[in-house]
């Protein structure tokens, strides 16, 4: 029988620990211990950052420009609102942690139960107000569950567009011209529709 131990230890997203080992003296040789121990950490997705100069603080939204480096997303177009986490800790002038989802902690001036918008005026900022500017870009992030706390998550963003922007088929040979009434009885032979005295329509008439 072996006397020497052998041991692997995991340690996942919010401080939980699964480790793996080979206790000769807890079983038959061969046996294997298995020990799993939750941690009260955020839970979520991080990961460190190392880019010279980024200027972030905590709670700055994020994109790629380029693929490569983080920059401050902003609503005002739909590549500047890909966003690709939140600016989660800073540990120095050129390196910090980013959160792609999760709960996040260190923020100020947020309200339970509050979703929160990617800002279209300011970049890297959230905001209580859904962006409404044509070719701009709704795409709520958070949901505060306190003043300085939150759920983040990257959810896909809708660009707006101006009502009434649609085109007209190419081919409109089949089309009937069509006329309104209102309150009273149809024409003879042309396309109608009729409407009541509460502009509710009531019927159309024929032919088309």
């Amino acid at each position: 029988m072996s006397n020497t131990r052998n041991g692997l230890n995991f340690i996942g997203a919010g401080g939980l620990t699964i480790a793996i080992a080979d206790n000769p003296g807890l079983g038959p040789e061969g046996s294997t211990d298995i020990t799993i121990t939750g941690g009260s950490g955020a839970g979520g997705v991080t990961t460190t950052i190392t880019q010279t100069g980024h200027g972030f603080v905590v709670g700055n939204v994020l994109t790629l420009a380029g693929g490569s480096t983080f920059v401050k997303a902003k609503a005002d177009s739909p590549t500047n609102a890909e966003v690709v986490g939140i600016v989660d800790s800073v540990v120095d002038a050129n390196t910090f942690v980013i959160r792609t989802d999760g709960h996040i902690a260190g923020l100020s001036g947020l309200t339970a139960g509050t979703v929160y918008f990617l800002s279209d005026t300011t970049a890297g900022a959230l905001q209580t107000t859904e962006p409404s500017t044509v070719g701009h870009v709704s795409k709520p992030l958070l949901i505060g569950d306190g003043s300085s706390s939150g759920y983040f998550f990257v959810w896909r963003g809708v660009q707006i567009t101006a009502p009434g922007t649609g085109t007209s088929p190419s081919d409109t040979s089949g089309w009937k011209p069509l006329t309104t009434t209102t309150g009273g009885s149809p024409g003879a032979g042309t396309p109608e529709l009729v409407w009541d005295a509460d502009d509710n329509l009531v019927m159309t008439w024929g032919p088309f």
